[in-house]
């Protein structure tokens, strides 16, 4: 039997709790008293539903510290023996290097992705610790080289209930420039380890960790978030919102026109990511739907209509294992957040468990 205190049971949700999620997703530190005033509802009732549908598992927010901005991360599709997928998968998701862990087309493939703080990490886990693993078939290395986002937009807002722009526009900031322009800190430690964990955490526990007062840590986090330093990741499950099909769309675009697909792309609620790449595709594009006729009904509608598209290859999700930095358990986000300040020294470490 499942302990109700430490497995809360999967919360029902309604239109409060969606246009909540889509608040989150526009602006991850926006302060209850903001999405009250935003949703209608009083700042407790805000309060209230957040924790819901966190201990629920459906939602969870932490903040990401930005790697080189010479190296924008890679996407790293394996080719494995079935058998052998879930415990190759288990042990890239408990890597703090590795984010969005999927077994695709029913656990023939391993989608993931790579955001290494030193080079030398990267090389690591890419050139010798991935090949030596010999249930690895093929291994195929997509370096990003720009992300698509909407402005004012959630990454992927799909779901029904979603705010209107007038709503929106009063949780929009700015974005952060392309490549961030300002480094962290040893006295940020405390901060970045205690957002990577929650982060909404208060600007109260912050002072606590850090031992700064609340003004100093207000400030200090507020330069590092409009310099790209640190951003938001919203981590949330599309199962329980009743959207459990899932692909990872890899696309051949002209080179002139991979602007415009990829703008166009990223302005789609089915899209949770969009990006150009290097590598054998040059477009590459997540999407969540209700189901595979709608997944087939964007691929060849949408997709197919699209000048410049010259190649597509889907690849369906089967299972996430890990998002951004969060595990999951069936459909449910566990809250064990893969942190950094957890990194085991580098070395030339295996991939065994």
């Amino acid at each position: 039997m499942t302990d109700s205190i430490s497995s809360p049971a999967v919360p029902t949700l309604d239109a409060t709790d969606r246009r909540l999620l889509h608040a989150l997703g526009i602006n991850c530190r926006a302060s209850f008293r903001q999405i009250a005033a935003v949703l209608g509802v009083s700042e407790q009732t805000a309060a209230r539903r957040y924790r819901k549908l966190r201990d629920g598992g459906v939602v969870r927010v932490v903040m990401m510290q930005a790697t080189n901005p010479a190296d924008r991360g890679q996407l790293v599709r394996l080719e494995v023996a079935a058998p052998a997928a879930r415990t190759i998968a288990d042990v890239l998701a408990r890597r703090p290097d590795v984010s969005w862990v999927r077994l695709m087309n029913a656990g023939t493939e391993i989608l993931f992705g790579v955001r290494a703080r030193a080079r030398s990490e990267r090389d690591l886990l890419l050139l010798d610790q991935l090949p030596r693993v010999g249930r690895i078939l093929r291994i195929v290395v997509y370096s990003v080289l720009h992300h698509f986002r909407t402005p004012g937009e959630a990454d992927w807002s799909g779901f029904p209930d979603r705010l209107q722009e007038h709503e929106r526009r009063q949780l929009h900031t700015e974005f952060p420039p392309d490549m961030p322009t300002l480094g962290t800190k040893p006295s940020d430690r405390a901060i970045v380890d205690e957002l990577a964990d929650d982060g909404r955490a208060s600007y109260a526990r912050l002072a606590q960790v850090s031992g700064m007062s609340e003004s100093a840590v207000a400030r200090r986090l507020e330069v590092l978030m409009s310099a790209g330093a640190l951003y938001g990741d919203v981590d949330i499950s599309p199962e329980l919102l009743g959207y459990p099909a899932g692909a990872a769309l890899f696309l051949e675009v002209a080179p002139a026109a991979v602007p415009a697909v990829g703008a166009l792309l990223a302005g789609h609620s089915q899209t949770a990511f969009v990006a150009a790449v290097g590598g054998p595709a040059n477009l590459i594009a997540s999407i969540r739907c209700r189901n595979v006729a709608e997944i087939y009904d964007y691929v060849t509608n949408t997709i197919g209509a699209l000048e410049g598209v010259n190649r597509l290859e889907v690849s369906t999700v089967s299972r996430t294992i890990k998002h951004a930095r969060t595990t999951t358990d069936e459909d449910r986000l566990t809250g064990i957040v893969v942190n950094p300040r957890n990194r085991r020294p580098a070395g030339r470490r295996t991939m065994a468990p």
